[in-house]
């Protein structure tokens, strides 16, 4: 019988910044998702205007990132970006119907009249509210919440996205106790998980092998060191505004990916109307083992109008920690020719067997900090920083029973039994 007592400590470290520099996006360009816009239609008259503007919520005043703003007369059509603002060029002089739809909102429709230059156009939108049919009173239910981390939110990139995505987002993300990336997208459909102690680690779309997704961080691609295979314990979920899934290959999207995308867009401080605080915490019990489990996370946010522009600011941190017993038995089986069963050629003993106590210590923590800047409407300059640490310490007592090291040497027609200790 040996005995084998090891530690063994594995820890990871994602470090990510992204910083954009002189790149001012113009109230033409598409959104973070990379949605086109709209282009004028073979046979259109000559673009003579265009129109801009924002869409929001009336009262909260919350931008509604994916709202499809057309013209359904000249099939013209856009999306409406993170920042709350769409622009639809190549836009022929004269009236036209502009239709405003989002899920969960009725359509809204404005009449705008195009001339040769551009026409700005803000729009609010407002839910209907009905009656009560018993009374006759009215019903008002009122809540806040912010928009870019609502369903209603994710619903509607699903629904104006050129290609296969499946989105989530964190106030679903916050229904149910996932701790990381893997586990929260786990939920979606045509995604599987490969789980480590129990917990989802990698990420495969549609069955395809695991170094076939990539990970991108608000669209930049990630690099592993580990590999292709990308790590997806070690992000924390609540760095994640929404979690875009991206199952079909696009030619936006880099070399190496080839089944799908897992994008992370994290928070940013003007998805929220003003300042804004947000905390969660959570405990739990492991039955194996008698251990606790608990985890935290804080989000900061603010915005601060100068006469430079507006700034914004957002910081978020996070704390994981989980004990657990992992124990089992294994043996493995060897085919040999002798003591053969009648018409068996050979049969299989057993060879060695395990047993397996490992006690482990799983930690996670992060840090993230983000700061925009919006100098003029449809510009704008951010600056971003996510640290992210996952730490395995593991206590293994392996036991390993070696049944054949020693084959009994006695003459014909006697027996002996060997025991090593």
């Amino acid at each position: 019988m040996k005995s084998n007592l090891s530690t063994r400590v594995r820890g990871r470290v994602l470090a990510h910044v992204l910083l954009t520099g002189c790149a001012l996006t113009s109230l033409t360009a598409t959104s973070a998702y990379a949605r086109p816009d709209a282009a004028t239609p073979v046979g259109a008259p000559r673009a003579l205007g265009s129109i801009t503007g924002t869409v929001s919520q009336a009262g909260s005043g919350d931008y509604l990132d994916g709202a499809s703003v057309s013209i359904p007369t000249l099939e013209l059509s856009t999306v409406v970006d993170r920042t709350g603002r769409f622009s639809l060029v190549g836009v022929p002089a004269g009236t036209h119907e502009l239709v405003i739809r989002y899920v969960g909102f009725p359509d809204a429709r404005r009449t705008v009249t195009v001339a040769d230059a551009a026409v700005t156009l803000d729009v609010a939108m407002t839910t209907e509210v009905g009656a009560n049919p018993g009374e006759g009173d009215e019903i008002v239910v009122s809540g806040s919440r912010p928009i870019a981390e609502s369903e209603a939110a994710a619903l509607q990139i699903q629904r104006t996205s050129p290609s296969l995505v499946s989105v989530i987002a964190s106030d679903s993300i916050g229904r149910l106790p996932d701790q990381n990336i893997a586990q929260a997208v786990s939920r979606l459909p045509g995604v599987g998980v490969q789980r480590d102690q129990g917990q989802a680690r990698y990420i495969t779309l549609r069955g395809a092998p695991i170094n076939w997704t990539t990970l991108s961080i608000d669209g930049i691609n990630v690099v592993s060191p580990e590999g292709r295979d990308a790590r997806f314990d070690s992000i924390p979920s609540a760095i994640a505004s929404q979690i875009i899934v991206r199952k079909a290959v696009t030619p936006d999207m880099t070399g190496e990916t080839i089944a799908g995308n897992v994008d992370i867009i994290t928070r940013s401080a003007f998805d929220y109307p003003g300042m804004k605080v947000q905390a969660k915490g959570g405990v739990g019990h492991v039955e194996l083992g008698k251990k606790t489990e608990y985890e935290g996370s804080l989000v900061i946010s603010d915005r601060i109008d100068t006469g430079i522009g507006e700034f914004g600011i957002v910081s978020s941190a996070s704390l994981y920690r989980r004990g657990m017993v992992t124990d089992n038995f294994e043996t493995d089986f060897e085919a040999v020719d002798r003591d053969r069963r009648p018409g068996f050629e050979t049969r299989n003993w057993a060879r060695e067997t395990e047993n397996k106590l490992y006690r482990l210590t799983r930690k996670n923590y992060s840090l993230s900090t983000r700061l925009d800047w919006r100098p003029a409407p449809g510009h704008k300059l951010f600056a971003e920083s996510i640290y992210s640490a996952f730490q395995d310490d593991e206590q293994r007592n392996n036991y390993i029973f070696d049944l054949d090291d020693q084959q009994s040497r006695t003459p014909n027609g006697t027996a002996a039994c060997t025991v090593n200790a």
